[in-house]
């Protein structure tokens, strides 16, 4: 497994409590979706054959800043 892999693996299971947070109406959903969303833009931009996955994480990065900001 290369590095590259195991940065994924992360920000996988930051996106699972992250989703899991959010499922809760806990707060700190989108404190960390955020951060995490950023993560996968920087994987993408390290990894290009994942180029494709972008605007979904450009979308998502919205979606928590509206939550977060909605929250606050």
């Amino acid at each position: 497994m290369g590095t590259l892999d195991a940065v994924a693996l992360l920000l996988s299971a930051i996106s699972i409590v992250q989703m899991w947070l959010a499922g809760s109406n806990h707060r700190l959903a989108w404190v960390v979706g955020l951060p995490n969303q950023t993560g996968w833009c920087v994987w993408c931009a390290l990894s290009p054959s994942t180029i494709s996955i972008l605007p979904l994480n450009l979308v998502l990065w919205g979606v928590f800043a509206r939550n977060l900001w909605r929250n606050l």
